[in-house]
C-alpha cells in the first residue's frame, strides 16, 4: 500500500465539459455514469461538477484495499456529521469508526442477523400472506408500493414483535425525508434552505410522527430481548446521551429497508414479469423444493439449494446494485498503486464497479440468473460481487437482508400469480436517492390455484 520513497503518479481526471465538468454524465443515470468513468480512468480518478472535485476509487483491488490493509485509511464519520448533528445523534451507527464502531456492532449484530430472520421464518409467512392477500385482486398496483409494503411489515415484525401498517404516503415520506437529508447534509449537492420548504416539512413531521410512536411502542415492550429494548435502555442509562438520539435510531431499520430490500424486490419483479420464461423456471424449481418439504415453503437453511431462486436474488443484486458506492474521507495520507491521497480527502468508493466489467461477469448487462450457479459460479472470484459495500462499514445487516428476500420470493412465487399490467414494458431506473424503479411500473397479483 504504502511506496514511500516512489514519486507519486498524477490522479487523472474524467472527461467533462467546461464549467459543468461530468454533470451530464451523471445525471441521467449516475451508476451508468462511474461505470463509464471507471472504464475510462482506471481505478482512481477525480471528476468535476461546477466547482467541486470529487475523487472516486473503484475495483476488485480497491475492495480488497478497503476490507485489508486500508480499512484503517478510511473514515465514515466525516461524511455523516451534519447529519449527525441534526439528529443530535453522535453514537448513530453509521457515523462511528474504529473501536467504538466495532463494539457498537457488536451489539447490534444480535439483532441484526441470518439467525433472526431464519428463527422467525413461519411467522414472517403469515405475516407476508397477510399483506400480499391485500393486492391479490387481479388489479394493477405498483410494484414499489407492495414490495416497500411487504418489506416494511416484515422488518416491523422482526424489530418490533408487531407488524406496522405502513400506508403508501408515509412510506414516501421516509424516502423524501431521508433524500432531502441525504442531499443537504451529507452529499451537500441541495442548498440548505430545501429544509425550509413546506414539501420537506410535511414530510419531515409525517416521520417524526411515525418515530414518536415507535418509541412509545418500544417502551411498553422493554421486557423483551430486542434490538430496540436494548437501545432505549442504553441511552436510558447514559446521562450523556439524550432521548432525541433514539429517533434516526429507530428509523433506520425501516428507511434501509425501503431503500435497499424494497428497491431490489421491485428490480427483481420488473425482470420477472417480463420474462414469462424466466418466472416459470424459478417457479418450477420452487414448487419442486416445496413438494420435497410436503408442500410447505423449505426452511431457511435450503434457500441457498433451490438454483433458479438463488441465482434469481444474487443476479438481482448484481445487476442492480442498491448500495452500489458508498462515500468515506482519508483517515491518514496514504497511497494507493501509485497514487497519493491526502487526509480529508472524500473519496467516493464505486465498490459494485466490478459487476459491469466482463473479466468477472461475462456479457455485464445480460440478466443471467445462470452465471450464479454451476458450473460457472462467476462470483467467485474475490472481491467482484458486492452488493453489500466493502470495508469495516460494510452492511451490517446483509445475512438478514439476503435470508428475508430469498424466503420473501419463494413464499411469493409459491402462492401468488403475477403478470405485469402492461406487457413487455420496461422501465427506467430513477434514483432516489439509491436505485429503484417509478410507481409507474405496475403488475398484477392473484392467488394461485391449486388443483
Amino acid at each position: 500500500m504504502n511506496t514511500a520513497s516512489a514519486p507519486s503518479r498524477s490522479i487523472p481526471v474524467a472527461r467533462g465539459l467546461p464549467l459543468i465538468g461530468s454533470l451530464f454524465r451523471l445525471i441521467p443515470d449516475p451508476l451508468e455514469g462511474f461505470v463509464s468513468m471507471t472504464r475510462e480512468c482506471g481505478s482512481a480518478f477525480y471528476f468535476k461538477i461546477f466547482h467541486q472535485k470529487m475523487l472516486v476509487m473503484a475495483g476488485t483491488d480497491v475492495n480488497r484495499f478497503l476490507s485489508e490493509e486500508g480499512k484503517d485509511c478510511i473514515i465514515s464519520a466525516e461524511y455523516w456529521k451534519d447529519l449527525v448533528t441534526y439528529w443530535e445523534c453522535p453514537h448513530v451507527l453509521i457515523a462511528l469508526d474504529g473501536q467504538p464502531h466495532i463494539d457498537e456492532r457488536r451489539l447490534w449484530k444480535r439483532y441484526i442477523s441470518r439467525d433472526v430472520a431464519n428463527g422467525e421464518q413461519t411467522q414472517m409467512f403469515d405475516v407476508l400472506r397477510n399483506c400480499a392477500d391485500l393486492y391479490a385482486h387481479g388489479n394493477a398496483i405498483s410494484t414499489r408500493q407492495f414490495c416497500r409494503t411487504i418489506i416494511t411489515r416484515e422488518l416491523s415484525f422482526l424489530f418490533t414483535g408487531e407488524v406496522f401498517h405502513l400506508p403508501p404516503e408515509l412510506a414516501q415520506s421516509l424516502v423524501e425525508y431521508m433524500k432531502t437529508l441525504l442531499s443537504v447534509k451529507a452529499t451537500k449537492s441541495w442548498p440548505r434552505f430545501v429544509m425550509h420548504l413546506p414539501f420537506f416539512r410535511k414530510h419531515e413531521k409525517n416521520v417524526k410522527k411515525f418515530a414518536d410512536e415507535l418509541l412509545r411502542r418500544a417502551r411498553t415492550h422493554l421486557d423483551e430481548d430486542s434490538l430496540f429494548s436494548m437501545v432505549i435502555k442504553r441511552v436510558d442509562a447514559d446521562p450523556n446521551r439524550n432521548e432525541a438520539e433514539l429517533v434516526p435510531i429507530l428509523l433506520l431499520p425501516f428507511i434501509a429497508g425501503l431503500d435497499t430490500l424494497a428497491n431490489a424486490m421491485t428490480f427483481l419483479f420488473h425482470e420477472l414479469v417480463n420474462d414469462p420464461e424466466l418466472l416459470a423456471r424459478v417457479r418450477a424449481d420452487v414448487d419442486a423444493a416445496c413438494e420435497a418439504n410436503d408442500g410447505r415453503v423449505p426452511p431457511p437453511e435450503q434457500m441457498r439449494s433451490i438454483p433458479a431462486l438463488f441465482g434469481l436474488c444474487q443476479e438481482t443484486l448484481r445487476r442492480y446494485p442498491i448500495a452500489f458506492a458508498s462515500m468515506r474521507h482519508a483517515a491518514k495520507d496514504f497511497d494507493y498503486e501509485g497514487y497519493h491521497v491526502n487526509a480529508g480527502q472524500q473519496i467516493i468508493f464505486f465498490t459494485s464497479s466490478s459487476h459491469f466489467d466482463s473479466q468477472f461477469f461475462r456479457d455485464p448487462y445480460k440478466f443471467d440468473i445462470d452465471r450464479f450457479l454451476e458450473p460457472r459460479m462467476e462470483q467467485r472470484a474475490r472481491y467482484a460481487f458486492s452488493p453489500y459495500g466493502r470495508g469495516p462499514h460494510i452492511c451490517l445487516g446483509a445475512a438478514m437482508a439476503e435470508s428475508i428476500f430469498l424466503s420473501t420470493v419463494a413464499c411469493l412465487l409459491r402462492d401468488y400469480d403475477f403478470s405485469a399490467a402492461i406487457p413487455g414494458k420496461r422501465y427506467k431506473t430513477i434514483y432516489e436517492p439509491g436505485p429503484s424503479i417509478s410507481d409507474k411500473f405496475s403488475m398484477q397479483i392473484s392467488k394461485r390455484a391449486f388443483s
